[in-house]
């Protein structure tokens, strides 16, 4: 997914709506990520579509998206932590009864780092998902690509560790 959004980014376009029903796996694990239909080119003036609407899956838009600032490449690394959140833990980083409890949710609080809620997660997880999931974009990753490394390198790492213990 990283790569697939470093491609996209790197074209200049923003997707806006990354989110588990747009990633397909395929066989042979090939990841797609679909549904483009609200993705823009990036671009200093690019917010939302009009005022006062946010374009995306609530769950996973990016605060400052929520906040009707500029959108940029950031806000799908931010997407993709909630993406990434649910995939390890089963459970949404970001939740509320209704709307205005869900923006509140994603725009001012931190969600438990995945190791606290299963101990069987490895803590560099919740590093890139602290990472990815800031408030501030430019705490994020600034670009997919360098997530990607580092959650590549970490597997690499696992994967040498597991050779070296048998």
């Amino acid at each position: 997914v990283c790569a697939a959004l470093d491609y996209a980014h790197k074209a200049g376009i923003v997707h806006r709506d990354i989110k588990p029903a747009n990633i397909m796996v395929l066989d042979g694990f090939k990841i797609k990520v679909t549904d483009f239909g609200i993705a823009r080119f990036e671009s200093a003036q690019m917010s939302m579509t009009q005022t006062g609407i946010a374009m995306g899956t609530p769950f996973y838009i990016a605060p400052e998206q929520l906040r009707g600032e500029a959108v940029d490449r950031r806000c799908d690394i931010f997407s993709l932590g909630v993406v990434a959140y649910e995939l390890l833990t089963r459970k949404r980083p970001f939740d509320g009864q209704n709307i205005s409890a869900l923006i509140y949710s994603i725009t001012q609080t931190n969600p438990e780092p995945p190791s606290k809620l299963d101990a069987a997660i490895p803590g560099l997880f919740d590093f890139v998902i602290s990472k990815s999931l800031a408030k501030d974009p430019r705490q994020r990753y600034q670009n997919a690509e360098d997530m990607g490394n580092e959650l590549a390198a970490f597997v690499e790492d696992m994967a040498g560790a597991k050779a070296y213990r048998r």
